[in-house]
């Protein structure tokens, strides 16, 4: 079987191995990559996987080999057998809670609604109100003498606020602002400041921005 992996790069897996190992998280079926020879990267991680913390009902599973498929919306797990070889597994979201990698947190989207289009959502920030940011990329089929087997889209990002147990699509700072009324004058003065547009700022701004919003509510 071939495979792309996040940097573009096709890899070859043995197919006399075809299941893997009864673990936990290692208890899917092979993972076949669809769009295979389309140009781009289907991937969140730029590395072929990324060493991950799993979390599930309290437990937690260290040096998980994952990627994060933003096509297909699947997380794949690199299952290595006593025999060297390297085998993508497709792992079972009803597994995983959420998944962690450096200082960032990823939640089961089915743990805040069951309507999201993203199976995990970045999680901004850890208390008070919480944004969390979901990503996907998209198959376009549109050929050329060039390239016979479509692209792969730049990656998509929406915003959604979680607040009162609910959560919220935001699609531009009127959204933020009408949703936190409360403080609206000084979150607008806020994001004035920073020259923040919730669209297009980084990570970064946002955890301040949301640091921000939730200081006000503790003053």
């Amino acid at each position: 079987m071939i495979y792309n992996d996040a940097s573009g790069q096709q890899q070859v897996i043995n197919e006399q191995k075809t299941t893997a190992k009864s673990e936990i998280l290692f208890n899917g079926p092979v993972y076949f990559q669809p769009y295979i020879f389309a140009v781009g990267s289907s991937w969140y991680f730029r590395e072929p996987f990324q060493e991950v913390t799993i979390y599930k009902c309290k437990r937690e599973f260290n040096h998980v080999k994952l990627n994060y498929n933003l096509v297909d919306q699947k997380l794949v797990v690199l299952y290595i057998t006593d025999n060297n070889e390297h085998i993508p597994v497709e792992l079972n979201t009803v597994l995983v809670d959420s998944f962690a990698v450096d200082n960032d947190m990823f939640v089961n989207s089915d743990l805040l609604s069951e309507s999201l289009q993203f199976k995990y959502l970045l999680q901004i920030n850890r208390h008070g109100v919480k944004l969390y940011a979901g990503f996907k990329k998209n198959f376009i089929n549109r050929y050329s003498q060039n390239n016979q087997h479509g692209y792969i889209s730049s990656l998509e990002r929406t915003l959604f606020l979680f607040k009162n147990d609910t959560i919220i699509r935001l699609k531009s700072n009127k959204d933020l602002l009408k949703l936190l009324a409360h403080h609206k004058s000084d979150i607008r003065e806020y994001l004035k400041r920073n020259k923040i547009n919730i669209r297009k700022s980084d990570v970064t701004a946002l955890k301040l921005l949301m640091e921000f919003i939730n200081s006000k509510d503790t003053e």
